[in-house]
């Protein structure tokens, strides 16, 4: 895995952890449904201070696991899941959730919910996947006639128009142990169309995404022929309150917070977001007080971020 220098720089780490402490942790430690592990992925080059206090905070919360990533990692594979935290069950939901966006608290229960009620979740040799398409994202443009920032239905789509499903809250099912895949090693953007016979991808992760989900179907005895995305994708977005993706000046993609997006309105304060749970007070003061103080950092490869605190 690439790694980039400046991902380590001590503001942008104090930043990215705020929003995690503030937002991210109490969405997920706070879900009414805690039959769920987590696991917490940290580069190997994140600074032990940085760790330590990471380290501390998780252990708030139990079946809770800090992950450090070493070079080699197949981040990608289920088997280092299953050992990490002792997972026996056959089958597996692993679900994809970046450092600084949020859950809403009924999630875990209506993605439960939605596992059990989906027959094609029940094929041995047929993995699925669930995904939001049009979740809520929070821009930290604060300013005078926005203090608190903006609030959005996410506004990116494929060039036909068409939304897609986000990294946050996307969810690999797999039916057996014989699948050793976790969502990391799925594309998020072509989840859905990844299950059509004739999908031809358009760049070196949609390719790769391709081709680990097919490779682990082979090993499983499935057949990826026989794949469609309306059998084998459900959206979320019906099923389940949205999730919150915030854009920031720390942000991979900076540039999000500032592009415009179709029907914002003004942030009046944790109301405007009554399916999660926020340490909304401290979040608040902390941003406020760094908000004149941030700087955008130039776009790095994707993974740069999804997989922890660096």
């Amino acid at each position: 895995m690439e790694t980039h220098g400046d991902l380590f720089d001590a503001q942008r780490l104090a930043y990215r952890f705020a929003l995690f402490r503030h937002a991210t942790f109490p969405s997920v430690a706070e879900q009414y449904d805690q039959d769920f592990d987590w696991f917490v992925l940290v580069s190997i080059e994140l600074p032990a201070n940085h760790r330590a206090e990471l380290a501390a905070l998780l252990t708030t919360r139990p079946r809770t696991h800090l992950v450090i990533l070493k070079p080699g990692t197949r981040f990608w594979r289920s088997s280092w899941l299953r050992a990490e935290g002792s997972i026996n069950e056959p089958a597996l939901a692993t679900t994809s959730l970046d450092d600084d966006d949020a859950l809403p608290r009924t999630f875990m229960g209506d993605l439960h919910r939605a596992i059990d009620d989906n027959p094609h979740c029940l094929m041995e040799k047929s993995p699925f996947i669930f995904g939001f398409k049009a979740p809520l994202q929070w821009d930290l443009n604060l300013q005078e006639s926005t203090p608190l920032g903006t609030v959005a239905r996410w506004h990116r789509r494929w060039r036909d128009g068409e939304s897609y499903p986000l990294f946050c809250g996307l969810t690999l099912f797999v039916p057996n142990a014989r699948y050793d895949l976790c969502v990391l090693g799925v594309e998020h953007v072509s989840s859905e169309a990844v299950f059509a016979p004739t999908f031809s991808p358009s760049n070196k992760l949609q390719r790769n995404g391709m081709w680990l989900l097919r490779a682990a179907a082979a090993g499983a005895g499935g057949d990826w022929r026989q794949w469609r995305p309306e059998t084998n994708f459900q959206a979320l977005d019906d099923l389940c309150p949205a999730p919150l993706v915030i854009n920031h000046a720390y942000n991979v993609q900076a540039e999000r917070r500032d592009e415009p997006k179709p029907g914002a309105a003004v942030v009046s304060g944790p109301d405007t977001f009554p399916d999660i749970n926020f340490n909304w007070d401290e979040l608040i003061a902390f941003v406020q007080h760094h908000s004149d103080n941030t700087v955008a950092y130039p776009a790095h490869e994707p993974l740069g971020d999804p997989l922890g605190l660096g």
